[in-house]
């Protein structure tokens, strides 16, 4: 400890006697008027840190994904729990304890592989998780870049090392070498959440209803268990093109998690697809009771959805008038659902001029769009070898009508 009458530096650090393994170590740098406080935290932190150092599994769990910091594999599981509740706050916080954990250990591969998927999520315009970052003002792939690397360059194993250049891969829009590493990653981890839900998009992007369909059934028993893989199977039942199925499914899983808003968010879109509007209304009140603008700006689409399923073309006609030119995702989705499809594509031309085919890319998982208005997009289409089905015409559009005044 060292102090001068305007700071007090302490750094503390809990040794395992037996092997010299540093259990744990904090720095404070603090007002002398902080003293208790500080004291106070060294006694929790240190409570903490040990009983981790005489848990067995707990010290195994540590090995397992790779750290020998108490204090960065704390804020790593903590950062796997929020994620998995699936809400918008939960990812962001998810995300800043990921990056807590990879500063306190370096070498963290896991935590900067998982905070590196914070940034392709950024990087995709039609996800409901992007957002937090306005890649206009942040430079979205030099922080992915930043935090893929080290994950990569210290990877644990084989398997891990295939995970994170999928990622990579992914936001170089290399899709075929993708799904090669993602389908080697799954089948040796099939439980890994975010694996399946980066398969399940490049199977999308790619149109493989094949590829989507086995990755379906082979996670819909443990997606009845586990909330993250309901959410993969969920979000993606519908685009492997069986609409019958991919209701009855969503049916099931909305009433095993009636809670999550997320679920019920894709439940509602899913049902609607299968031309069960009635259903789709019931899950649309129980999400309504639920969210608390969690999807962002998205929140605005399941009572759009609805409305236009239910023939009320004037709420939807005003919830677009409400929209800014930049809210681009939510225009497209909008005009789609009302018919307007030349104006839906002029909508995002500002992401083909801009030459932002990755953005632009990301409506491909949708099976309505139509990519041949951007050129870029079709260009990377020939280079994958993608032979992309015509859209699907939306079941659930507005019946045509006149715009509202």
């Amino acid at each position: 400890m060292r102090s001068t009458p305007q700071r007090i530096r302490v750094t503390a650090q809990l040794i395992r006697a037996a092997d010299g393994f540093q259990v744990w170590s904090q720095d404070y740098d603090r007002d002398p008027a902080d003293m208790i406080e500080i004291q106070e935290d060294l006694a929790r932190q240190i409570a903490i840190a040990m009983q981790t150092s005489m848990d067995p599994q707990a010290l195994a769990d540590m090995a397992e994904v790779g750290t020998r910091s108490v204090e960065a594999y704390q804020r790593f599981i903590r950062g796997r729990a929020a994620l998995i509740n699936g809400s918008r706050e939960d990812y962001a916080k998810s995300y800043l304890l990921f990056e807590e954990a990879r500063s306190l250990d370096p070498g963290f591969a896991a935590a900067h592989g998982l905070a590196a998927v914070y940034w392709l999520e950024q990087m995709r315009t039609v996800s409901i998780r992007a957002n937090f970052a306005d890649c206009a003002a942040v430079d979205c792939p030099g922080a992915f870049a930043e935090r893929i690397d080290p994950a990569i360059r210290h990877a644990k194993s084989p398997v891990d090392r295939s995970a994170y250049r999928a990622q990579k891969a992914i936001h170089d829009l290399r899709w075929r070498e993708a799904i090669v590493l993602l389908e080697e990653v799954t089948a040796q981890r099939p439980g890994d959440a975010n694996a399946q839900t980066q398969l399940m998009d490049m199977a999308a992007r790619i149109s493989d209803k094949a590829l989507m369909r086995r990755t379906l059934d082979a996670i819909w028993e443990p997606a009845q268990g586990r909330v993250d893989l309901a959410s993969v199977h969920i979000d993606w039942a519908h685009g492997a093109g069986d609409y019958p199925r991919a209701g009855q499914e969503a049916m099931a899983l909305a009433q095993i998690w009636q809670d999550s808003p997320r679920i019920l968010y894709q439940a509602h879109r899913v049902l609607l697809w299968a031309g069960r509007v009635a259903d789709a209304a019931g899950i649309l009140t129980r999400w309504q009771a639920l969210d608390e603008d969690e999807s962002g700006g998205s929140s605005m689409l399941p009572p759009a959805r609805q409305a236009c399923a239910e023939g009320r073309r004037v709420e939807v006609e005003t919830a677009l008038a409400r929209l800014t030119q930049d809210q681009r995702s939510q225009r497209w989705h909008l005009l789609m659902l009302l018919g307007r499809t030349d104006e839906a594509a002029v909508a995002l031309q500002a992401l083909e001029r801009a030459g932002n085919v990755s953005a632009l890319s990301g409506f491909l998982v949708f099976p309505h769009f139509d990519p041949t208005p951007f050129p870029s997009l079709m260009a990377l289409l020939a280079r994958e070898k993608v032979e992309r089905p015509p859209p699907v015409p939306l079941p659930f559009a507005c019946p045509p009508g006149a715009p509202a005044p």
